[in-house]
């Protein structure tokens, strides 16, 4: 995939045409009034707090902790302006990979999930990237979110962002991105994770592949994991191969640790 530079307004564009055609029966009362009540809670996280209207298309909150990571102002994150504000927090090729990739996926998992009656809220995103602050330096951001309330038909209200430094711990230079989906309650299920690499070169592992590496790490072998999943033990051996291949793992142990660094719950 190549990723060409965008500017703001290609950016812009983008999440007008992912967003604005699912929120034509939005509601007109929809301000957050419990902003305010939750503005303490908010600054007590250890991480930035953002939510994201998806009717005015814009950032409509931010706790302190946000302003102290990127550098700006809570007062002009939440302006009219505060979507440009959004742009320059990413480095440009990071930014050309969210919007042509990224952010269609999270548009279409969360489309997909209102269209089959699920709820959208069940549905969590995680990926990294390398921020920039206001002062120019640059620093690798982890962010967390997913939808937090959603209208009558079940498209999304307001989503909220979770966002914090992992220059410490951050050992490549690859944005990681990974969708989970709550089972059972709080128990998430990861559904995909892939990997952009310095070279533009994906690394996906799918959800099969993902789902049958659960099983190993269970302790299950290739036979049983065949008949559990109604495949040949041919097909798992392939699956088992092609991680292995994918992530530079000599063995099942190495794949599974890799899982574990990259926030792929098994």
């Amino acid at each position: 995939m190549e990723n060409e530079i965008i500017s703001f307004v290609d950016f812009e564009v983008n999440l007008k045409n992912l967003f604005e055609k699912k929120n034509s029966q939005s509601l007109d009362n929809h301000k957050p009034i419990f902003l305010k009540e939750l503005d303490v809670l908010f600054n007590s996280f250890p991480v930035a707090v953002n939510i994201f209207d998806h009717k005015e298309l814009r950032y409509i909150y931010c706790n302190e902790n946000f302003s102290s990571l990127m550098g700006y102002s809570r007062e002009a994150f939440v302006s009219e302006n505060g979507m440009q504000i959004v742009y320059d927090t990413f480095h440009p090729t990071h930014m050309a990979i969210y919007n042509a990739y990224l952010y269609p996926k999270i548009s279409e998992t969360i489309a997909e999930a209102v269209a089959n009656n699920e709820d959208a809220k069940s549905y969590k995103f995680n990926s990294t990237f390398r921020a920039v602050r206001s002062d120019k330096h640059e620093f690798w951001c982890q962010v967390q979110f997913g939808v937090i309330e959603t209208y009558p038909d079940g498209s999304p209200m307001y989503m909220m962002f979770l966002m914090n430094d992992i220059n410490h711990i951050k050992k490549d230079g690859n944005i990681d991105f990974l969708i989970y989906k709550a089972v059972s309650g709080q128990i998430q299920q990861t559904i995909s994770y892939t990997s952009f690499n310095e070279d533009n070169s994906q690394l996906k592992l799918s959800k099969r592949e993902i789902e049958i590496l659960a099983l190993v790490k269970k302790g299950h072998t290739s036979k049983e994991i065949a008949a559990k999943l109604f495949v040949s033990e041919n097909t798992i051996h392939t699956h088992r191969k092609n991680m292995l291949h994918k992530t530079n793992s000599k063995n099942m142990a190495e794949l599974i640790q890799f899982a574990f660094l990259k926030n792929i719950y098994l």
